[in-house]
């Protein structure tokens, strides 16, 4: 697991190898979109990825790819429409509306991917 944590233009963040699920949650509230922009879990089996971004605002966006290189975004709102800026990995970009989820959400999805062993 890597956490970022940023100091002006600085990456401190933390990287566990062998996170608890209280870890990850834990890291996952922590998101505030500011300092702590990014959290990437590696799973066991065919190198997945979870990436959970942004937090501002309870707003975030999670991706899950592998080592085939082809990423999947998770779809909050299928119905929202326009874009929203979240900070992933302390760089601000803007997203597709659909693809923000809430924390309930990220913490259900990063709960199941730890518990498999992902």
């Amino acid at each position: 697991m890597h956490a970022d944590e940023w100091s002006r233009n600085y990456e401190h963040g933390v990287d566990l190898v062998e996170p608890s699920i209280a870890d990850v949650l834990g890291a996952v509230d922590k998101l505030d979109g500011n300092r702590r922009t990014l959290l990437v879990l590696q799973g066991e089996a065919d190198f997945p990825e979870l990436c959970v971004g942004g937090g501002s605002g309870g707003e975030y966006v999670v991706t899950f790819g592998g080592k085939s290189g082809v990423y999947s975004m998770l779809v909050g709102d299928p119905t929202a429409t326009g874009n929203v800026s979240v900070t992933a990995g302390g760089q601000a970009g803007d997203v597709e509306a659909r693809y923000i989820v809430n924390r309930e959400h990220v913490r259900l999805v990063v709960d199941e991917f730890v518990r498999s062993g992902c």
